[in-house]
């Protein structure tokens, strides 16, 4: 298998399946389908009731050591999130922040 740049992923899923299809489907079954090896679900974050705004899932594509990001929003009023056509993928990496709180 070719190993492939996270633009290039990014590629074949815009160009092969809806985002809302990725975000909720067996993503797993649909990167094998697209030749893209194994893909795991790392993280996910969805609003909750009253925080209508942010939402995301981060996929893990081991066989290209690629991180995708797919930002979405929350529904309140569907109460799940939404990841429709404008949702965005984007390329990213881990990183570790410290912060400081005071209390």
């Amino acid at each position: 298998m070719k190993v492939l740049t996270g633009k290039e992923i990014i590629d074949i899923l815009e160009d092969n399946i809806t985002t809302s299809d990725f975000a909720y489907e067996e993503f797993d079954s649909f990167s094998e389908e697209l030749e893209l090896g194994k893909c795991e679900l790392i993280s996910s974050q969805e609003g909750d009731i009253g925080n209508t705004s942010y939402a995301h899932r981060v996929f893990f594509f081991e066989d290209h050591n690629v991180h995708i990001k797919l930002n979405g929003w929350y529904s309140s009023y569907s109460g799940r999130c939404e990841w429709d056509e404008d949702a965005e993928y984007s390329v990213v990496e881990p990183k570790e922040k410290v912060i400081t709180i005071w209390e």
